[in-house]
């Protein structure tokens, strides 16, 4: 939309510019200092502009995505045509209103903006805030990475909570995203960790010390392994805890029945498990 109206504004402002200075018209000459000056303001809030546009007229989601989410997500498959385009609209909201930054890339490909926003908008699913707003920018890089913040071993997935940024390694995030059951969920795991930071969930189910046993017992994949893949230490078990119930759902619920119950009652009706 700020395009369009800068364009206007733009067009108009040079032919009046045109008649006053070139033909000696003045009476073009206010027309074009308002259009000139509603251009400058224009191009000086067009994101903003952009938005209050978005959330009055929320794009659709991209017909390729929507193939993408079906085929790699039941809980999205499952949903109705209405609630499938609530979530495409969250997705695409999400995509608008974040930076996207590719090191070593010149652009950043719409399917991996759109698998973390598939998070964002899954995590959030029965909340009405679901933006993360603490977090701005995804930076992605082709491969396992360094950080200043972590510098002592590669890893593939960062938080940087301080600056709103949060960092993942393709590779790793597409293997997860487009083979769930057979690779762990990069992308998820660094959502979940934003989740929990940008919304204060003071309680949250399977805080106790016998989660990580119960956590191996659901997957097959110790605590041990899970760091090793991702590459830094895991204190915080609540990461694991929403991948391991988005991941694995009828296991979780066969082998931890009760803990099952109370992230479905955290998570609210029609369970983003699948």
């Amino acid at each position: 939309m700020s395009r369009r109206l800068m364009t206007i504004f733009g067009i108009v402002a040079a032919i009046c510019g045109y008649l006053f200075i070139g033909e000696n018209q003045r009476y073009f000459m206010l027309p074009a200092a308002i259009t000139g000056g509603l251009f400058v303001i224009t191009w000086v809030m067009q994101h903003q502009i952009d938005w209050v546009w978005y959330q009055r007229f929320p794009p659709n989601l991209d017909e390729s995505m929507q193939k993408l989410y079906s085929k790699t997500n039941a809980f999205y498959r499952n949903l109705t045509t209405t609630e499938k385009l609530k979530f495409g609209e969250r997705a695409a909201l999400y995509v608008k209103a974040k930076e996207f930054i590719g090191q070593g890339q010149e652009k950043v490909a719409e399917d991996l903006k759109f698998m973390v926003a598939f998070y964002a908008a899954l995590l959030t699913w029965n909340q009405s805030e679901y933006l993360f707003e603490e977090y701005d920018r995804i930076v992605y890089y082709l491969h396992p990475f360094l950080t200043p913040n972590h510098n002592e071993r590669v890893h593939t997935y960062e938080v940087e909570h301080g600056d709103g940024t949060i960092i993942l390694s393709i590779d790793e995030l597409v293997m997860g995203f487009l083979s769930p059951g057979k690779y762990y969920q990069t992308g998820l795991h660094a959502m979940a960790e934003a989740y929990f930071a940008c919304y204060e969930i003071k309680k949250f189910p399977g805080e106790d010390e016998n989660i990580w046993f119960d956590l191996e017992q659901i997957s097959g994949v110790s605590r041990e392994k899970i760091e090793s893949h991702i590459g830094m230490k895991q204190d915080d078990p609540r990461p694991v805890i929403v991948h391991h119930f988005i991941s694995y759902a009828e296991k979780f619920a066969e082998k931890s029945p009760a803990l099952y119950a109370e992230l479905v009652g955290h998570f609210g009706q029609g369970s983003i498990a699948h």
